[in-house]
C-alpha cells in the first residue's frame, strides 16, 4: 500500500468504495435489521434486491426505487454495520449511493433544462453520416425529454449560400438551432443568419467552432454554444500523461484529447496483457473490462495497476476519461460545454455522461 501522503483523498475514497463493493455478498442482512426500512415504505421489497440495487447505483447511478428510498431514509443507526459478517459498512455505501444519485440527478436536471433553457429547437445537418448522426442523435434524446423539434433541414455540401435552407428553419421560429456542420458551411450559414437580424441561439459542434470560425463570422459568433471532447484533468492519471506530452510536444496535454485517448488505450492494453499473463489476444480482449470497469481497486497508471493486480481486480481510470467499456466496447468520454464570449471559447462546465 502506498503511504497516505502519496494517495489523494479521491483515490483513497474510490479505493474504499471498490473494496466494499467487492466484499458485499448481497445477503441482505443489513436491510433486515435497518430501522429505516419500514418508515421508507419498502418493507415488502426483497432485502437482497435492495442492497443489490444500492451496489448498482454506486457503480452506475442507476438502480431500483426501493434502493434509492432506503438510501434517502438512512437514520444513521449503525445497525447495518453490526449485522455484516464481511466487514462492509453499509451505512457508508448508502452515503455513496446518495452522492451518486445527486450526481445523476444533476445531469438529468441539465438535460431537462435543455439548451440554455430553451424548448423549441430546430436542426440543420450537413448531408453525411457525421452531420446526420449528430442531429438525429440529439433529436432522439431531445424528444425523449418531452421537448419539441420544430423543424429539421438537411443540406448538401459545397454551396456558396445556404439561405433557402436557413430561411426554412427560421420560419419555424425556434429558440435555438442545433447543427451537424463543419467550419466552411457553418461560417456561411452564420453570416447569412446574422444579416436577417432574427434572434436565435446556435449550438454548433466543437470541430466547427475553431478560432478560424470565430474570426470568419465576427460578431455572429457571440453566444454560440458548443461542446467538444475534453481530457480528465481532475484524474490522477492526467499528470503523468501531461508531463510526457509536454516533454515530447512542448504543449499542454489538454490540447490533444486524442493523444490522451491513445495513452489510455496503450495502458489499458498493457494492463490487460498483465492480467492475462500472456499476449494471447483473445484472452487479452476478454480482460480489457477486467482491468478497466468497476468494481475494482482504482488505479491510474501501469505500475500501480500491475502491483494491485496481484491482490485482485482493478479499475483503471484514464487521462482522457473514466474507462468503463460498454457491451459494444465503447467508452463514454467527457465533454466540455463552451460558449463564445468576446471572441473566445469559454468553458462553462464539464459534462460527464
Amino acid at each position: 500500500m502506498q503511504p497516505n501522503s502519496d494517495i489523494s483523498f479521491e483515490a483513497a475514497l474510490d479505493g474504499r468504495v471498490a473494496d466494499m463493493l467487492d466484499a458485499c455478498t448481497r445477503c441482505g442482512k443489513c436491510v433486515e435489521v435497518c430501522p429505516s426500512v419500514k418508515p421508507a415504505g419498502i418493507a415488502e421489497a426483497s432485502s437482497e434486491d435492495i442492497i443489490g440495487g444500492v451496489l448498482d447505483i454506486v457503480r452506475s447511478g442507476d438502480g431500483p426505487e426501493a434502493s434509492r428510498r432506503w438510501a434517502a431514509s438512512c437514520m444513521l443507526s449503525g445497525e447495518c454495520i453490526k449485522a455484516c459478517d464481511y466487514g462492509v459498512n453499509p451505512r457508508f455505501l448508502l452515503a455513496m449511493t446518495r452522492v451518486e444519485i445527486a450526481r445523476k440527478d444533476e445531469i438529468a436536471a441539465r438535460r431537462r433544462k435543455g439548451v440554455e433553457g430553451f424548448r423549441r429547437v430546430a436542426t440543420m445537418a450537413f448531408n453525411n453520416a457525421s452531420g446526420l448522426g449528430l442531429t438525429e442523435g440529439f433529436a432522439k434524446a431531445w424528444k425523449e425529454m418531452g421537448n419539441e423539434i420544430v423543424e429539421k433541414v438537411v443540406y448538401e455540401p459545397n454551396q456558396t449560400s445556404y439561405r433557402s435552407e436557413l430561411m426554412k428553419v427560421l420560419a419555424a421560429k425556434p429558440d435555438a438551432i442545433v447543427t451537424g456542420s463543419y467550419y466552411a458551411d457553418s461560417s456561411i450559414i452564420m453570416r447569412e443568419w446574422f444579416q436577417t437580424g432574427q434572434k436565435v441561439r446556435w449550438v454548433i459542434p466543437g470541430h466547427a467552432t475553431t478560432p478560424e470560425f470565430i474570426k470568419a463570422v465576427g460578431p455572429a459568433a457571440e453566444g454560440v454554444v458548443t461542446a467538444d471532447l475534453v481530457v480528465a484533468k481532475d484524474s490522477p492519471a492526467y499528470a503523468p500523461y501531461d508531463e510526457a506530452y509536454r516533454k515530447q510536444m512542448g504543449q499542454s496535454g489538454e490540447s490533444n484529447i486524442y493523444a490522451a485517448m491513445t495513452w489510455d488505450m496503450t495502458l489499458a492494453l498493457a494492463l490487460a496483457i498483465e492480467a492475462t499473463g500472456s499476449a494471447n489476444m483473445a484472452e487479452v480482449n476478454r480482460n480489457i473490462r477486467t482491468i478497466a470497469n468497476a468494481p475494482g481497486a482504482k488505479v491510474f497508471g501501469f505500475a500501480e495497476g500491475k502491483k494491485k493486480l496481484k491482490d485482485g481486480k482493478i479499475d483503471y481510470d484514464g487521462a482522457s476519461s473514466i474507462l468503463d467499456f460498454d457491451n459494444n466496447g465503447d467508452v463514454t468520454p467527457d465533454f466540455g460545454v463552451y460558449q463564445i464570449e468576446k471572441g473566445e471559447l469559454v468553458r462553462k462546465y464539464t459534462l460527464r455522461v
